[in-house]
């Protein structure tokens, strides 16, 4: 049977209005050189195992209901901005100059993350961000990020793990970011995994 009038006349103005194929823009990929570029220099590499890199950097968030979903759950996207808060935090002790803008016009930037999630907070719970830094290179890294709970009785309970590739960067006349050597010397203490520091509650 046909189609009924009103039907048959919203398939119709669905259907492509021009003879150009019917393929979504291709869109500028900015990030894709810093990606597919080869790593440089190691300048430092963590043992290999199954265990995590040393913990170099703590950050405590005081979650609230401004972190839960509709289940009273935290939501997943809170996990990848602490990721970003505690990387920005940590480095901009160690040098604020690359990390506040407007100022010597490098920054770090990721270029990928990922986060395996084990088990959910919720609200008005304390998490512990802790990330350690997997490897150095020129001009970026990878560095390791694990969430706790912190118990009343005071342990910590493992909530999720990940991961960020990150660049050091600048930008060209166009705005484009383009690699920017470390703005800490590589052989820093400061930029290995062997300091350990809470700067508190975000909260």
């Amino acid at each position: 049977a046909p189609y009924p009038p009103y039907y048959a006349e919203f398939v119709a103005d669905m259907l492509p209005r021009y003879e150009a194929p019917d393929v979504p823009e291709v869109l500028p990929e900015p990030l894709r050189p810093l990606l597919e570029a080869d790593p440089g220099t190691i300048y430092y590499q963590s043992p290999d195992g199954p265990e995590a890199p040393p913990p170099h950097f703590e950050l405590e968030v005081a979650t609230g209901w401004q972190h839960a979903n509709l289940v009273v759950n935290v939501y997943y996207a809170n996990y990848y901005e602490w990721q970003g808060l505690t990387r920005d935090r940590c480095f901009y002790e160690l040098d604020p100059r690359p990390i506040v803008p407007g100022r010597h016009g490098k920054a770090v930037i990721c270029l990928e993350c990922r986060i395996d999630h084990l088990r959910e907070a919720m609200p008005f719970e304390r998490i512990v961000v802790t990330m350690g830094v997997t490897r150095l290179e020129d001009p970026g890294g990878l560095l390791h990020f694990t969430y706790h709970r912190r118990d009343e009785n005071g342990g910590r309970t493992k909530l999720a793990s990940g991961w960020q590739r990150i660049a050091w960067v600048t930008r060209d006349p166009r705005g484009r970011p383009v690699p920017s050597g470390w703005r800490l010397p590589p052989t820093d203490s400061r930029c290995r995994g062997s300091r350990r520091r809470s700067t508190g509650s975000t909260w």
